[in-house]
């Protein structure tokens, strides 16, 4: 057989977790239905839908936090630091400067396991 000018060029092998997690039968098989997604042939109403801001930033980049808690308002947020200090520290600081302890979760990564 020929495929573009190639001699038997046999499809990419997936494997069996990721043939079954979408109900595929072989690596060619293309679905425009996914199993367990959710419906999208129902209108949402836009009272039901939510969003979470996400952002990273290193230590020096905290102060800004407070602003964007200004800008988000009460919506959840997930930031994740990349310092030393413990998130707990970190959250404290920003709910002082006004963040909203409850719509706000902090993490940090330590610089210094990822450093040589």
């Amino acid at each position: 057989t020929t495929n573009n000018g190639e001699d038997n060029v046999a499809p990419k092998s997936a494997s069996i977790f990721e043939l079954s997690l979408f109900g595929n039968q072989s690596p060619s098989d293309f679905q425009l239905y996914t199993p367990h997604a959710p419906s999208c042939s129902k209108p949402l109403d836009a009272d039901g839908i939510s969003f979470t801001l996400v952002s990273q930033l290193s230590a020096d980049r905290v102060w800004m936090i407070q602003h964007h808690c200004q800008r988000w308002g009460q919506n959840p947020m997930s930031v994740v630091v990349f310092s030393d200090r413990t998130a707990e520290d970190v959250k404290s600081e920003v709910v002082l400067q006004g963040c909203s302890e409850e719509h706000i979760t902090i993490q940090t990564v330590s610089p210094t396991k990822y450093d040589p």
